[in-house]
């Protein structure tokens, strides 16, 4: 069969450590932080997920407040559900991307 590239997985991505394909190997740090790559990635999706929380409150949960006749406490609840939906909805078609990827996927034997 013939081998395909590796693809990264999540966790390789968000650790910044490529680990090479069919096997484990420790990585030996004189630290226990992890790399400086993470923290900003984490921080990054922290500020860019709280950016667009406040934009689905400001340009479609205000305007959609009259016309459904929500009270002042459904707001919060409206934006929750608009970004779980979409969290969700970009998880799932990231798994989906990853899947529709790998080699074994389509040839399993």
């Amino acid at each position: 069969m013939a081998s395909s590239p590796h693809v990264l997985s999540t966790v390789e991505i968000f650790a910044g450590r490529v680990v090479p394909h069919g096997y484990y190997k420790i990585i030996h740090r004189d630290s226990w932080y992890g790399d400086s790559a993470f923290y900003l990635r984490i921080l990054g999706f922290a500020v860019f997920f709280t950016f667009l929380r406040l934009v689905v409150a400001r340009w479609v949960v205000k305007p959609l407040g009259k016309p459904l006749n929500l009270k002042a406490s459904h707001y919060t609840k409206l934006e929750e559900a608009i970004m779980q939906v979409g969290f969700y909805t970009w998880g799932w078609s990231y798994n989906a991307a990853y899947l529709f990827k790998q080699d074994w996927f389509w040839h399993p034997m």
